[in-house]
């Protein structure tokens, strides 16, 4: 007998069917709501790490190591999150931008907040329904991404002139300058010397010649050549070798490493410790290695540093027809002799902006700490060669010898701050540089520290003698003294000749400090004085002997201004030293990237 299935049977499957396919339907809606869910999420996460990061990239750009605080740089990049779909004003969304440092912990990167900043980094969150089908059944959710960019800009700086230009007036003197403190003598034109200027070599390129040479690790950075001694005739070597790669011309550096070969400085060794300040905190980067320095600053400060502890004596032949008066006594060549003391030698400073967390500069540089004097001999009278003395060799006869000294401390000059970054398209930088000058002692006295100088001064008659006066002369000179300032640079890099840059405070020469001072300090610069008249001593009243004595040194005061002109004040250029102020150059300024760091 054949089975039956009863309708009632049939009924209840269909509606079984109905049932499980509605169940069914809804899990696979549901399935699909929150698949729909989830890729928005990830979608709108995604979004919002994009709008983070190209933030953090912009903000590094405005940041640029050590310019602008976290509220300035947040409204810097308002904008652009605005035009990238993402308004920091809506209520359902926020900024935050942090300023701080990354460490590495168990391998991995981490932003901290910090006074010592490099690094900036962008949060921004946004509320959004946490489920688009059940949304009033669900809470908002908020999400949040990060970024975290660096971007730094180094900078090499010298805290002394170093002479941007040399002309046929500055040659000479650089001649003798260098000459002295190689033990031997150069001839180089300004030409040469300008060559040496215009050089301008990287640090990278000149590890690489060292590298060659066997000196230097390939893999070396600045901070492994400031830690490097080698003879000067290496570091010549390596320095002419760069030049020329770089298709200038070694002629030069070849003319001063055969002169220090022959005088027997070649086989001096050379601290580079002592010239190269770097950035602790940065080294290793491209930036630094890729900075330019100027090859006659690197071989100035390289001479000074084998001479530190020693008195090096030269000569400089001064050209008088500038100044009359030196003509007419000295005739027309000026030939004195100079005494050089290197206490310490420049540094070249490289690194960022900005100070660290104990608020100590992060590249900080220094000009020499040296002695200086030159013994001015007068003899005018009968038989003088300059006209003036002629003249008055028919009714006076001086005579003395007269040493005129100075003496500098360290003078400094920092990275200090940036008001405005250089762009992508607007390359104008400006920031300013910290300095604080040095004291400076100047004074009058004898050819040995501690004795005064001898001046006679005779009046004549047809040959016969009437009045004979004789001084001691010793004691300082006043002279003005700066302070600390800022000094103010606006480049624009665009430029091709922006950099070298110079800049400084306003500042006196050591010559118009020696004849205002003689001229001012007058009598009290007499330790002792007597007078004779027809042989016979006289004694003169307090009045008439400080007239005397201050009309005498008001006479003299013009004639040591005029030497310490043509011979003080040259040197001392050529050194990089300035009087009561810093002369500052900015040699190079590297430029990093954006980069995305977290």
């Amino acid at each position: 007998m054949g089975s039956r299935i009863s309708l009632t049977s049939l009924s209840n499957q269909r509606g079984a069917i109905v049932v499980s396919t509605a169940v069914l339907l809804g899990a696979l809606l549901l399935f699909v709501a929150l698949a729909v869910d989830t890729g928005r999420l990830y979608y709108e996460k995604r979004i919002l790490q994009q709008q983070a990061d190209l933030a953090a990239i912009q903000a590094s750009q405005l940041y640029c190591s050590g310019f602008d605080d976290a509220d300035t740089v947040a409204s810097g990049i308002r904008d652009t999150l605005i035009d990238h779909g993402f308004n920091p004003d809506d209520t359902e969304n926020s900024l935050t931008v942090n300023l701080g440092t990354l460490a590495v912990n168990n391998n991995r990167r981490e932003f901290t907040s910090s006074a010592e900043f490099q690094s900036v980094q962008v949060v921004l969150s946004r509320t959004i329904p946490s489920a688009l089908f059940a949304g009033s059944i669900f809470n908002d959710i908020t999400l949040t991404a990060s970024g975290v960019a660096e971007r730094d800009l180094t900078a090499t700086l010298s805290a002394g002139n170093a002479l941007i230009s040399v002309d046929s007036d500055q040659s000479p003197v650089l001649n003798s300058v260098l000459g002295g403190l190689l033990g031997g003598s150069i001839n180089l034109s300004a030409a040469s010397y300008q060559g040496l200027v215009d050089s301008a070599i990287t640090f990278s390129d000149l590890i690489v010649e060292l590298s060659s040479a066997g000196l230097l690790a390939a893999t070396a950075g600045v901070d492994d050549l400031s830690n490097l001694d080698l003879t000067l005739t290496e570091l010549l070597t390596a320095i002419g070798n760069t030049i020329t790669v770089s298709g200038g011309s070694a002629a030069p550096v070849t003319d001063i490493t055969n002169a220090a070969i022959a005088a027997g400085s070649g086989a001096e060794t050379v601290d580079l410790g002592n010239i190269l300040e770097v950035d602790d905190d940065y080294v290793g980067s491209d930036q630094s290695d890729d900075s330019e320095v100027s090859p006659l600053q690197l071989i100035t400060a390289a001479l000074l540093d084998i001479n530190l502890g020693d008195t090096v004596n030269f000569n400089v032949a001064a050209d008088t027809s500038s100044l009359p008066i030196i003509q007419d006594l000295f005739g027309n060549t000026l030939n004195q002799t100079m005494a050089l003391t290197i206490g310490s030698g420049p540094t070249i400073a490289v690194g960022r902006f900005g100070y660290d967390t104990l608020g100590a500069p992060r590249t900080l540089a220094r000009a020499a700490a040296l002695d200086l004097a030159t013994n001015i001999s007068l003899n005018f009278g009968p038989g003088s060669s300059g006209s003036l003395s002629a003249l008055l060799g028919t009714l006076l006869t001086v005579s003395g010898d007269i040493t005129v000294a100075m003496s500098t401390a360290e003078s400094e000059a920092w990275l200090d701050q940036i008001s405005q970054c250089p762009r992508l398209l607007s390359r104008l930088f400006d920031f300013t540089v910290g300095t604080s000058p040095g004291a400076l002692d100047l004074e009058i006295r004898g050819a040995n520290p501690g004795d005064p100088a001898n001046l006679s001064v005779d009046l004549t008659l047809g040959g016969l003698g009437l009045i004979n006066t004789t001084l001691e002369v010793e004691g300082s000179l006043p002279i003005a003294s700066g302070s600390d300032s800022t000094v103010p640079f606006a480049l624009d890099l665009s430029q091709p000749d922006a950099l070298p840059s110079e800049e400084g405070s306003a500042s006196t020469s050591v010559s118009s400090a020696v004849s205002n001072g003689v001229a001012t300090a007058g009598s009290s610069l007499v330790s002792n004085i007597s007078t004779t008249v027809l042989g016979f001593p006289v004694t003169l009243s307090a009045t008439d002997e400080a007239t005397l004595t201050n009309n005498l040194l008001i006479a003299l005061a013009p004639i040591l201004g005029g030497v310490a002109e043509l011979t003080l004040d040259p040197v001392l250029e050529a050194l990089g030293i300035g009087v009561g102020e810093v002369r500052v150059q900015i040699l190079d300024v590297e430029e990093g990237r954006s980069e995305l760091m977290l």
